[in-house]
């Protein structure tokens, strides 16, 4: 086949057509064409290309058509699958895809990162199967002048195929200074999911110096899992994993940490596990969680559960779901089951396992019988229906089943700057109790029951006004009356229920307990006023609270007042929300008691976001450049609320478990500030710190503070601090940590 010549234009150029084989078009300043032998000599910036397989361009090349052979020399650069690599001398043979590239410069394409080395060699292994072998590399994915950090291998392979770059004897290098020696190392091109070695950890601590090597296996596209194992000099050897899992009607994870503590000579652990099943109409979820000793979570470090965790807890539940067009109906079934890591066992723990709850909601003109009925064919009526079994169980102590079945009737009808609401229901509570006289000094077997009923009417109003330069300001008025009738309920069990804290946001609760156990047995008026101002943003076609105020109270007539302290007025609680745009935003809420002249509790933060929005974190994923100040005070003294009434039957007070911890009503007087902030030192330079400190004590709860170094491809942390345990009274300890994050690496913590 001849060779073609194109003179059109000042460049020569040459095409070779071969069978069955991409054409290569040679274009230079000057061309010698061989017809005999079919050799293509070019000199003075030549570009040669086979489409789709790469491009060349150099000072001087020969291609040899018979052998499909190039020979290339002088600043050399050849654009292969995408990668670009630069060097002295380049021989390649097309039909083969091997040959060699001295002195070579490549960048991987995507992140793949840069390399230089005394030659590169490529071979091929059948279609889709070719390698890049380096020798005397030294590899980085830092794309600036002066990388800060770098690898060295005798030997490194890249393989397009398998994802993957692999080195042999590597060095880890910052600057110029060797930090690591690692017999082998390999990390994916591209950021793909890849089986391999993860890069290894190192921590000093309590337990003495730390090494933890992780190993990540890519199971299957909807599968993976991590397993580590970490040498702890006194402690002994710990082995953790996780696996995670997906699948079309199922997703879950599986967390675990476990170590023979050598310290303590005793088996310990930690477990968490996730899962989400549709099976038909049901719905399966699990969420369970375990330590195998009360202060795991403080004494090794771990981010599975928050060191400050009180109670941990593992909920097994299947529910369904019916929709009647009318209506929608719910049936739950499944078992809770609780750790208390400030008791040494849970001998005397409440169980709740099983339990069964059902639901229906509908309209009533749906319920047969009623379709014709008066006045139903006027405003909105629904009603809602629940029965709920449960079975409260302790591993030493008393067996109780709880039935509970609660009918209401709502009743909704719009108004002309309104709407008004009422419901009406009764409640039938019923109790087994079957006592263990070992433990209460009683044999008791026998049934208790309450019965209940409550209405309520509210009435709700908005008061509007538009501005021209698109506010909207709102005066929204709304009280409620709330009556209560229960019968003797002091010899119940308490299992579930607790005082709520009267808030803004719990201002028209028709209970003021949660819960099935306690109902307030009273009758009260609740009353609030808000004004919000919005403004509509055209950029998200919506509208935003820029300001919200909300201010509040209840009144209770004569013999209602217990949980007033004997005032017919309770605490008038405010609160007051400002969203300026995305940046800033503050919250403040205060309860106030008119008869003491004194604040029962105030909740104040205010947030700040000093950074533009692509810079707010680092390649750590820290966020960067942010101010977030709060201050927390509760003085329950001054309340005058009653403490959560405990049960009367013997010894059921120590037999149900339940701690100050689990009462929303807390009788800890508490005053805290807490500050939390990331400055912008210098170009590359943060400051983070977090502090909670308490004014009642008048010392630190927790703290952290750290210094972080961001160049565009790595990033270091030094931080120390000390962290909350399961107490508010004890710390889990102090900690100090130094993190490295190298780009395309990964992190190296010490």
């Amino acid at each position: 086949m001849p060779l073609v010549a194109d003179a059109a234009s000042s460049k020569q150029r040459a095409n070779t057509k071969q069978e069955k084989k991409a054409p290569v078009d040679v274009e230079a300043d000057g061309l010698d064409i061989d017809q005999n032998n079919r050799i293509v000599t070019a000199k003075g910036n030549v570009r040669l290309v086979q489409t789709g397989v790469l491009e060349l361009r150099a000072d001087q090349a020969q291609y040899r058509v018979n052998e499909s052979q190039l020979e290339a020399s002088g600043r050399v650069q050849l654009v292969r699958r995408g990668d670009i690599f630069k060097g002295d001398k380049l021989s390649f043979d097309f039909d083969n895809a091997v040959g060699t590239l001295e002195k070579p410069d490549v960048n991987l394409s995507g992140p793949g990162g840069l390399i230089t080395a005394d030659q590169a060699s490529f071979r091929s292994e059948g279609e889709g199967r070719e390698f890049i072998h380096l020798q005397n590399a030294s590899f980085t994915n830092c794309d600036c002048a002066d990388p800060p950090w770098h690898l060295t291998a005798p030997e490194v392979e890249v393989d397009r195929a398998n994802n993957r770059i692999t080195g042999k004897n590597v060095r880890l290098y910052a600057g110029d200074v060797p930090v690591m020696l690692l017999p082998w190392w390999r990390q994916p091109l591209l950021p793909i999911r890849e089986s391999g070695f993860l890069m290894p950890s190192f921590r000093a601590s309590h337990n003495g110096f730390e090494f933890e090597q992780p190993y990540y296996w890519n199971i299957s596209p909807n599968r993976d899992a991590t397993v580590a194992v970490r040498e702890m000099t006194r402690r002994g050897v710990m082995g953790s994993g996780q696996l995670r899992y997906l699948e079309p009607d199922y997703h879950g994870q599986l967390d675990f940490k476990g170590v023979y503590d050598t310290s303590n000579e005793e088996y310990r652990g930690l477990m968490l596990f996730n899962h989400k099943q549709k099976m038909d109409d049901w719905q399966f979820k699990a969420h369970l969680e375990g330590s195998r000793t009360r202060d795991f979570i403080n004494d090794f470090e771990q981010k599975l559960v928050e060191p400050s965790t009180r109670r941990m807890e593992s909920v097994a539940m299947a529910e369904r779901f019916w929709n009647t067009g009318h209506g929608f109906s719910q049936v739950q079934t499944g078992i809770n089951w609780y750790q208390d890591l400030e008791q040494k066992d849970d001998d005397k723990t409440v169980q709740n396992l099983p339990f069964l709850y059902a639901s229906d909601s509908r309209l009533l003109n749906s319920v047969p019988l009623t379709e014709q009925a008066l006045p139903l064919d006027w405003g909105r009526w629904r009603l809602d229906s629940e029965a709920r079994l449960d079975n409260f169980y302790q591993l030493a102590g008393d067996i109780t089943q709880r039935l509970d079945v609660s009918p209401t009737l709502h009743f909704e009808r719009p108004l002309a700057i309104g709407r008004a609401s009422a419901t009406l229901g009764v409640r039938e509570t019923a109790y087994l109790l079957r006592g263990d006289p070992n433990l209460t000094g009683t044999d008791r077997n026998e049934t208790l029951h309450r019965e209940s009923a409550m209405a309520s009417l509210r009435l709700d109003s908005v008061l509007s006004r538009n501005y021209s330069n698109g506010i909207l300001h709102t005066v929204e008025p709304s009280v409620q009356y709330v009556i209560n009738k229960v019968t003797k309920q002091d010899s119940l069990p308490n299992y579930d229920a607790s005082l709520r804290n009267f808030t803004t946001t719990g201002i028209f609760a028709q209970n003021l307990f949660s819960g099935t156990d306690r109902i307030s047995d009273v009758q009260w008026v609740n009353y609030s006023l808000r004004s919000r101002i919005l403004r509509h943003q055209q950029e998200e076609n919506a509208f935003w609270d820029h300001i919200l105020l909300t201010i509040g109270q209840r009144w209770a007539p004569e013999g209602n007042r217990e949980y007033q302290d004997g005032h017919p007025f309770s605490t008038i609680v405010s609160g007051v929300d400002v969203k300026i745009n995305h940046d800033i935003s503050s919250s403040f809420g205060m309860g106030y008691n008119p008869y003491r002249e004194k604040i029962e509790s105030t909740d104040l933060t205010f947030s700040m976001a000093l950074a533009e929005k692509e810079h707010r974190k680092t390649a750590m994923g820290m966020p960067t450049e942010f101010l977030r100040v709060g201050y927390h005070f509760n003085d329950p003294l001054s309340a005058g609320n009653p403490s959560l009434a405990v049960p009367t039957l013997a010894g059921w007070s120590t037999l149900t478990g339940l701690t100050a911890s689990l009462t929303e009503q807390s009788r800890e007087r508490m005053q805290d500030v807490i500050l939390d902030t990331s400055t912008k030192i210098s170009e590359n330079w943060y400051w983070n710190q977090s502090t909670n400190y308490s004014l009642e004590s008048s010392g630190l709860k927790s703290w952290r503070t750290g210094f972080v170094y961001e160049h565009s491809c790595w990033s270091v942390m030094l931080s120390g601090g000390r962290s909350l345990s399961s107490s508010t009274n004890a710390h889990g300890g102090d900690f100090v940590g130094l993190f490295i994050n190298l780009q395309g690496l990964g992190g190296v913590g010490i």
